[in-house]
């Protein structure tokens, strides 16, 4: 299994979830909560680097830049939420500037750590798969859809066996 990435905006009016972002991520607001799930199967190995951008992207912060608008990067080791022993917690990162490696600002970073349960077999040995008595299936159309009993031309698909 490779490394997978989820990117979630939550606020009061709206959820987006996603597996990309643009190239410059999306803008930090301060009624929103922006959420990275990651699943790895080597959780010791990661490396996280958050980049900031200013919001006007025209302007370039640096002579010749080709990343316009990017002012500073802060930088989350795996390592470091090994080393306090939780499987959940708060951390602060410095943001270091781009330019002269200055402390610029910090960012909070909440995380939490879930793992498998030791000891413990998922194997689907109980499985409901063959709960239902086999017989023919029953067409009920699409609920909230319309009447489709008075549709000549419904879909009949075979059932599965």
């Amino acid at each position: 299994m490779s490394n997978t990435l989820e990117i979630s905006l939550i606020s009061d009016t709206e959820y987006k979830s996603q597996h990309s972002q643009p190239e410059c991520g999306y803008g930090l607001q301060p009624d929103r909560w922006t959420e990275y799930s990651i699943q790895t199967m080597e959780p010791d190995n990661l490396e996280l680097v958050f980049d900031f951008f200013e919001e006007d992207l025209s302007e370039r912060v640096l002579q010749g830049d080709e990343l316009p608008g990017h002012v500073g990067t802060a930088c989350l080791l795996s390592s470091m939420i090994a080393e306090l022993g939780k499987s959940a917690g708060i951390l602060t990162l410095p943001i270091m500037s781009r330019s002269s490696r200055k402390t610029i600002g910090k960012v909070r970073v909440d995380y939490i750590i879930i793992k498998p349960i030791s000891g413990y077999s998922c194997d689907m040995e109980a499985s409901y798969a063959k709960y239902w008595r086999p017989r023919r299936t029953l067409d009920v159309g699409h609920r909230g859809a319309g009447n489709s009993t008075t549709t000549t031309k419904l879909l009949m698909v075979p059932a599965k066996s």
